[in-house]
């Protein structure tokens, strides 16, 4: 009989293969067919439509999505994960399906749209792409997600925007969604805007935020562009600061000339020499023997350099432990050239107590050495360097005879090559002169001016990469890499297999920044190579390239070399793709220790970026996996800070293997929660035989065991409570949410045991007694709850507690949630601040629009969402603190929440006040003498460079209205607003006499008297 059953599983099983297969064929009736027949076949044939999914067919994934929209909400938990987490068609696959429940979808993607995790925020904005059917409820969920702050999340929604053809209603929502489409043409159209929203970026932590932030400011035609670029060189990030100070280059203000001179001491070398070059447009000559030697080592000044001798020792040392092996190469070789001095500077900096330098002081020594070896054998050196055989001085002495040799072209040639490259004139001439220079250094200079170029460099540079010095050739290499020359591609493959290790580590990086996927053959050769930093960066070049190296990075997991398949392993981590985790636990079971410990870092190192996938696999493992894979995955949760992997934990101290439930037991003991270790899962009376039973029947899988163990629970009387509550903490979220469903059942003993356990359980029994009081309809539930907001510690239960709140009366949980939204943990504080819009009362408007003082975007869209729920009383409220608030930051956020609640301006001064908070001066001062007074209220403001530019603006206007603001702005705090102020009532004049001597005469202020007497006496001189 089992054989039977057992040959018509198999039978229907691949009777849905075969359908599922048919949603891919060309034949329209056939799709049809099997579409309708899958349809009716339900829950069997999901796992099968899932995998359809991931498929290249299109048609295949199209009908796939749309046999699984007709499953409705049974499917949606499911289809939700994987257009979060899954691949690029997987994704795009279940959001089409999600999209088929229509509004159903939508709420469930409203709450995803608010998830902490970025991935489901931007699987909310893939599949709203395929909900604008739904008008308006579907285009404000964009609209917040456009201002996420995570790059990728924001991007999405503005893709979804595009396709949806929504059109921006203002000069700010242009600006966000080009901005979020990093569209450098359209964004151009708003600076004032792009260049505020790049400023909120400015502490961003995503380094690929801050990048495209300073790629659209950079081709922005403003003069505002200027104060940003200013700030953002202090950006953490090399490549935002290069490009920050190659925008400020080509400004002509003699005030910059300090950043310039501090840019000299970058530890980005592309920094340092535009620096250089910006210096020398000023005509700037040093000042100390610092900068002096810094600038000459960055243009390459060799002769000047050495001239200097000791002076120079200090920054030769410096750029002996740069980041940059050139650079290094190149300080070692002046060091050596100095003789006695350059060596005594060496000797010295091994005797550091800085561990970098002493590193690099041998590195010098032994590059000296061999350089030394070989010119007093008369030999070549064995190992080619950067800089040949011959010394600086040598080199510099070098003519036409090693230029022939050198096979460097003529000047003419370069010209040539430059100007057919569509390369400006004046500058072809300079940069041709560098190329045909004997002296390598000057030529590897060359290059980096020639980079600026852009995409006319790139034919020139690949001539460059047949230099016969190494050091050009990798400045050629690099350069390629930063402008992501596809063209380059077969070039650097070839010099992959270059004799220089620093060859073919410039082309490893060039090739990760390019991301061919042909190169992915040459880069995973490299895996072998004698030199750690080339594998390294072949490996960080591969992970570059992403989710496409994966079917070849599986093939290299079996190679018989150990090092391949460690760095094999170290690349795969690097990819942000659920499958890296299933290869990593693969490799768990090699025969080389080495290997399995070098996989268990590699698992820790992906909880940080894929925690959900990998609990997944770790509850495949518990079930499947064997003891070397539970070893492993035990090593790399023992430092993961997270509830749920201590779950995973826990539950492998339950194994049946004693080394495995033992080592599990060790890394719960450092938590101070040791489980009985059994050597056979065997289950536990703990509360007496009836009533483990019922308990055990409510975690039964069978729907009639848990309704008969649910009706027993109500004949036990109160003694199950206690047993109740503490079981939910071992029970899986079903379950507990069918515990909570009986307790509430219960009355006020169950009630009493909820409020107990909130305040003494455990971090998980807490977080399932905040959620299940938020259910009852009960003061002593809401007054547990407003005490959990006060005195808990954790913040997660607090959290909890805020959520639950949400659903009480206005007078029970109103000050709790008050106290609340100052929280120190800001997810407690957008919970409450949920929370508030749930209650719907109109007490708690103005505490809202105080919390508008946060900078965090998710903090004010929550705001904004709450304050939508209020209505009209919102709305008024807000526009009346427009008018009175003193706070620049949260009258701009007000500004925005009035943007989102579709407020219409009713007066002129609404007008000018909203045109204030959004620093839009220029319109203000369009509005003429009735924005003075709102302008002089503005000279109140807490920030300076508010009532600065609120005065320049007053100024502007001009007018007798605008004299005695002025005289008001003598008295302010800060120098640069007083200045402005009396230079804006001498250019008044005669004027402003009359006002300024009343002032004179009754004001009982001296230091007024004093202003106004200077600026009297510099008006009538």
């Amino acid at each position: 009989m089992a054989i039977i059953n057992n040959k018509k599983a198999d039978n229907n099983s691949q009777k849905i293969e075969n359908l599922v297969e048919a949603l891919g064929s060309k034949d329209w009736k056939e799709r049809e067919d099997a579409a309708i027949e899958l349809t009716t076949l339900g829950r069997p044939a999901i796992i099968g439509l899932l995998k359809a999914l991931n498929s290249d067919n299109t048609m295949l994934r199209s009908g796939a999505a749309e046999v699984l929209g007709t499953y409705g909400e049974a499917a949606l938990p499911t289809l939700l994960k994987l257009v979060a987490a899954g691949k690029e068609n997987t994704r795009d696959g279940a959001a089409r399906a999600i999209a088929q429940s229509g509004e159903t979808a939508l709420n469930e993607l409203k709450k995803a749209a608010k998830d902490k995790d970025y991935r489901r925020r931007r699987g909310a904005a893939l599949t709203l792409a395929y909900l604008g059917y739904l008008g308006d409820p579907t285009k404000n969920v964009l609209l917040a997600l456009l201002r996420d702050s995570n790059e990728k999340v924001s991007f999405e929604a503005a893709k979804s925007l595009k396709s949806i053809n929504w059109e921006p209603e203002n000069k700010l929502q242009s600006a966000v969604f080009y901005y979020s489409l990093a569209d450098p043409v359209n964004s151009a159209k708003y600076p004032k805007e792009i260049i505020t929203l790049a400023m909120r970026d400015l502490n961003n932590p995503d380094d690929n935020r801050r990048k495209k932030a300073i790629d659209l400011l950079a081709k922005l035609k403003s003069e505002s562009v200027k104060e940003a670029m200013l700030k953002y060189l202090d950006d953490s990030c090399g490549e935002v600061r290069f490009t920050a100070i190659k925008t400020l280059s080509g400004i002509y203000d003699r005030e910059m000339i300090p950043c310039f001179v501090t840019g000299l001491k970058d530890t980005h070398s592309g920094v340092r020499l535009e620096s250089a070059w910006a210096l020398d447009k000023y005509g700037w000559n040093p000042v100390n023997p610092e900068e002096k030697a810094e600038y000459y080592f960055i243009k390459e000044k060799w002769i000047d350099l050495l001239q200097m001798k000791d002076a120079a020792v200090p920054v030769l040392i410096k750029n002996l432990c740069d980041e940059n092996p050139v650079i290094r190469l190149r300080a070692t070789e002046v060091l050596r050239a100095m003789g006695k001095p350059g060596y005594l500077a060496i000797k010295n900096a091994l005797k550091s107590d800085d561990e970098n330098i002493r590193k690099r002081a041998a590195e010098a020594v032994a590059i000296i050495n061999k350089k030394d070896s070989a010119s007093n054998s008369g030999k070549e050196e064995p190992i080619p360097e950067f800089f040949g055989k011959y010394s600086i001085e040598e080199e510099i002495k070098k003519h036409k005879s090693q230029i022939k040799a050198s096979g460097i072209k003529s000047r003419d040639s370069w010209l040539k090559i430059l100007l057919n490259s569509e390369i400006e004139h004046s500058k072809a001439e300079k940069i041709s002169g560098a190329l045909s220079n004997e002296n390598d250094m000057v030529r590897a200079a060359a290059i980096e001016n020639l980079r600026q170029s852009g995409i006319s460099a790139i034919e020139p540079l690949l001539y460059l990469l047949i230099d016969k010095k190494d050091n050009v050739k990798i400045a050629a290499i690099e350069s390629l890499g930063d402008l992501k020359a596809r063209r380059a591609t077969p070039y650097l493959i070839k010099l992959c297999g270059n004799e220089n290790r620093f060859v073919r580590m410039a082309c490893a990086e060039s090739l990760g920044k390019i991301r061919e996927i042909k190169s992915i053959d040459a880069l995973t050769n490299l895996f072998s190579d004698p030199d750690e930093s080339v594998r390294k960066a072949a490996s960080a070049a591969v992970s570059s390239i992403g989710p496409d190296a994966l079917p070849k990075l599986k093939s290299i997991l079996d190679d018989s070399d150990m090092t391949v398949r460690t760095t094999a392993i170290r690349t795969i981590s690097g990819i942000n793709d659920p499958i890296a985790i299933s290869y990593t636990v693969r490799m768990l079971n090699d025969y080389e220790f080495d290997v399995r410990e070098c996989a268990s870092k590699a698992i820790k190192k992906m909880s940080n970026s894929m925690f959900n996938p990998l609990m997944d696999e770790c509850r495949r493992i518990i079930v499947q996996g064997n003891e070397l894979e539970k070893l492993g995955i035990l090593f790399a949760l023992a430092d993961v800070d997270d509830l749920r992997a201590k779950e995973i934990i826990t539950v492998f101290a339950d194994d049946r293997n004693p080394k495995i439930s033992q080592r599990a037991a060790d890394l719960i003991t450092k938590t101070g929660k040791r489980p009985e270790i059994k050597t056979e899962i065997i289950p536990e009376l703990k509360y007496g035989s009836e009533i483990d039973e019922i308990i055990s029947g409510l975690r039964s899988t069978d729907t009639g065991v848990q309704v008969s163990a649910s009706e027993k629970v109500f004949s036990m009387g109160d003694e199950i409570i206690e047993p109740l509550i503490e079981s939910m903490e071992k029970s899986n979220p079903e379950v507990q949410n069918l515990t909570a469903e009986i307790l509430i059942g219960l009355g006020d003993p169950a009630i009493d045991g909820l409020v107990k356990h909130l305040s003494s359980g455990s971090l998980s029994t807490k977080m399932i007694c905040a959620q299940s009081l938020g259910k009852i309809q009960n003061e002593k539930a809401y007054a547990a709850l407003s005490g959990a907001m006060y005195n808990e510690r954790d913040p997660v239960v607090r959290t909890a507690a805020a959520e639950s709140l949400g659903f009480a009366g206005d007078d029970m949980a109103f000050d709790a949630l008050i106290f609340a939204i100052k929280d120190e943990d800001s997810r407690v504080r957008i919970a409450a601040i949920r929370s508030l819009g749930y209650l719907n009362s109109k007490k708690a408007i103005k505490p809202l629009i105080s919390a508008l003082k946060e900078e965090d975007l998710n903090i004010i869209n929550q705001i904004t969402d709450s304050l939508k729920s209020l209505g009209e009383d919102a709305v008024r409220e807000l526009s009346e603190s427009l008018h009175s608030c003193k706070n620049s930051t949260i009258r701009y956020n007000i500004a925005e929440a009035l943007d989102s609640l579709s407020w219409v301006p009713e007066t002129e001064r609404d007008i000018i006040y909203y045109l204030i908070a959004k620093d839009n001066w220029e319109e203000v001062r369009k509005t003429g003498e009735v924005a003075v007074g709102p302008l002089e209220e503005i000279l109140s403001d807490d920030n300076y460079e508010v009532r600065l530019a609120a005065l320049e603006t007053i100024i502007a206007i001009g007018g007798k209205k605008t004299i005695m603001p002025m005289i008001k702005a003598l008295m302010d705090p800060n120098s640069i607003v007083r200045k402005k102020s009396e230079a804006g009532l001498v250019k008044a004049g005669e004027s402003a006499l009359p006002y300024l001597e009343k002032t004179v005469a009754e004001s009982d202020n001296p230091n007024l008297k004093t202003f106004a007497m200077k600026a009297i006496v510099k008006i009538t001189s």
